[in-house]
């Protein structure tokens, strides 16, 4: 059943990619729960009421932390997104990356 999506735009579910949902579903819900702590600690301690504002305030605080996360996570795992044949044929002419 999950590999449906993946057949359709002609990929496959691996242990790699495996790896990678729970590795992205869990910084995701890493994310929520601080963003909620935050929340939590501008109505307690900030003297906010719990509302759009409030919401909208914590939410552009929290952006630029949660962007560096996901930008640094997408950055550490660029060299597995290259396909191994290309390093493999790269390296065997002697050309630079």
């Amino acid at each position: 059943m999950t590999n449906l999506p993946f057949a359709l735009v002609g990929g496959a579910l691996t242990l790699g990619s495996m790896v990678g949902f729970v590795t992205l579903f869990g910084i995701t819900l890493r994310n929520s729960i601080v963003l909620i702590s935050h929340y939590r600690q501008l109505v307690q301690h900030g003297g906010h009421a719990w509302n759009r504002d409030t919401a909208t305030l914590g939410a552009c605080e929290r952006l630029a932390p949660i962007l560096m996360t996901a930008l640094a996570l997408r950055f550490g795992r660029f060299d597995r997104a290259r396909p191994i044949d290309v390093e493999r044929s790269r390296l065997a002419r002697n050309t630079p990356p």
